[in-house]
């Protein structure tokens, strides 16, 4: 017997998106020839993790017509503390600055300070 739709059940089936072009393409791999480790898992996850929360921003400009979160140039920006990398993650803080700093040398991520004592910016690319 089937049950109704139930919001608690829809909340379980949402899901963070990864970018196919993170485990496929070979920028992103491993090459052993060039002593390249390639993107970790775990940049990829927070890859995907960031993007979910870029599109709130966008979906939050867009429709509740709140740009707080758009800067002058049009440019969507996230704020995203560390103790919440380590908590989705569920890793350390030393790791949680090195899968960020993953993101940002593979050039998928930029930090911008916009002001001392200020969060910093997470501008995602793409």
């Amino acid at each position: 017997m089937s049950k109704r739709f139930n919001i608690k059940d829809q909340l379980e089936k949402l899901y963070i998106e990864v970018p196919k072009a993170l485990l496929y393409k070979a920028e992103y791999k491993p090459n052993k020839d060039k002593g390249i480790k390639g993107l970790s898992n775990d940049a990829k996850l927070l890859y995907g993790v960031l993007l979910d929360r870029t599109y709130l921003s966008f979906h939050k400009a867009t429709t509740e017509k709140d740009e707080r979160y758009i800067d002058d140039k049009g440019d969507i920006f996230i704020y995203f503390e560390l103790a919440a990398i380590e908590e989705i993650l569920n890793i350390g803080t030393k790791k949680a600055i090195s899968v960020r700093k993953e993101l940002i040398n593979y050039n998928l991520l930029e930090e911008v300070k916009v002001g001392q004592g200020k969060d910093i910016r997470l501008y995602l690319k793409t």
